[in-house]
């Protein structure tokens, strides 16, 4: 028998449609625990706010809290962004992309419980560590928890950061605070997300944070930083890593190497060398044997003189060299950063390598530096004053 469609299968559409609101019944039920990490596929941007759907659920995100100072980065509809649960609900979740937003705990006890940050003002420096105002209550963070490595006590003071509750005790009489918790918590999370985004070889832009006698630090995003060790700054040697770079200075650089330690931690290293061009690929079009330079001593071994002649380009000058010299000790005396006039012999591309002599009067050609104009005026000003000599004498005999 067909139903009022023609359709001889009435009965199994109904088994789908009752299946299908089972399982929306189902999916309605789904409890969200505030705090909690989702995924959510953007709508909507409207003026204020931002709609998304989580797993089928409708939510809404402050607009303003993707603004930072007076930047403002808004995600595009279809984009899928993380966000975390305010305020859970089977209607509308209330969702922000920010865990340390303050709207994610109502008092102290949540934030504790939940493990979520608050804001909390450095109101005094104390024996052992400091006085932190939270939402009207003080609690004590001490010294070792303020940061991963505290200069200068008095510089965080009146500073506003977010902590993670680690002691709650008697009802908010006693409160311990940790900043340094909480950014290694936003550290760990932050490099997570940058190992899912980037891969070897790529380009970043950074900012020199630190500098070590074996390299610079450098901040490529949020929370996370690299090493730019001191073989990788130039292709130059270099003495110590402030010859070359400075504190606050911006960088291009390449991600060599993303190792995760043992304790969780991401190892990165960085080149800025490897973002120009080996001077070793053009090197037989630089160097000819037989050119003459004026070449900055590096150092000073016992075999001979290591020599910069170009930027990344050093050769040997053998000591063997400074026989064949009158000056022998006067050149035996020079020091490196000294300038140094050599004559190319060999370059050997395969291994990298480049022959150095002391160059001879047949390699120095110094003497090109006069123009042939030059010499012919000389000698055309030599001979006349001979022939007006000559003419004189001449006279004088004739007298």
């Amino acid at each position: 028998m067909s139903d009022l469609f023609g359709d001889d299968d009435g009965s199994k559409k109904a088994d789908d449609f009752g299946a299908m609101l089972e399982q929306s019944i189902k999916s309605r039920d789904r409890r969200f625990e505030k705090g909690q990490k989702v995924k959510a596929e953007v709508i909507t941007v409207g003026r204020d706010n931002i709609f998304v759907l989580v797993d089928g659920f409708e939510g809404v995100v402050d607009r303003a809290e993707f603004k930072k100072g007076s930047e403002e980065t808004l995600p595009e509809i279809g984009e899928e962004i993380d966000l975390y649960v305010i305020k859970p609900s089977n209607t509308l979740l209330e969702l922000t992309p920010k865990i340390s937003s303050r709207a994610m705990s109502d008092n102290l006890e949540d934030a504790f419980d939940l493990e979520t940050p608050v804001s909390g003002r450095v109101t005094e420096v104390v024996n052992g560590g400091f006085r932190v105002e939270i939402m009207g209550k003080l609690a004590f963070c001490p010294l070792s928890q303020m940061d991963f490595k505290v200069l200068d006590a008095q510089s965080y003071l009146n500073q506003r950061f977010d902590f993670l509750i680690t002691k709650f005790e008697e009802k908010g009489r006693n409160i311990v605070v940790s900043r340094r918790r909480f950014l290694e918590l936003s550290k760990a999370e932050n490099e997570g997300q940058f190992l899912l985004n980037h891969k070897l070889g790529d380009l970043m832009d950074g900012e020199v944070t630190r500098i070590e006698a074996f390299g610079a630090f450098m901040r490529i995003s949020d929370s996370v930083e690299g090493l730019l060790h001191i073989s990788e700054l130039s292709w130059s040697r270099v003495g110590h890593p402030s010859e070359v770079v400075s504190v606050g200075q911006k960088l291009t650089v390449k991600i060599i190497r993303m190792d995760e330690e043992a304790d969780g931690r991401l190892k990165i290293s960085l080149s800025r060398k490897q973002v120009e061009q080996d001077p070793w690929n053009d090197a037989a079009e630089q160097l000819k044997s037989g050119q003459v330079f004026e070449g900055t001593i590096r150092s000073v071994e016992r075999f001979g003189f290591l020599i910069e002649i170009k930027p990344g380009l050093v050769g040997l000058l053998p000591r063997s060299a400074l026989k064949q010299v009158p000056n022998e000790k006067e050149i035996e005396a020079k020091k490196p950063g000294e300038k140094m006039k050599i004559v190319v012999r060999e370059v050997r591309l395969a291994e990298k390598r480049i022959s150095l002599d002391l160059p001879s009067e047949q390699d120095d050609s110094s003497w090109q530096e006069f123009s042939a104009g030059e010499k012919k005026s000389n000698f055309g000003s030599a001979f006349g004053n001979l022939a007006d000599q000559m003419k004189n004498v001449g006279m004088k005999t004739k007298k």
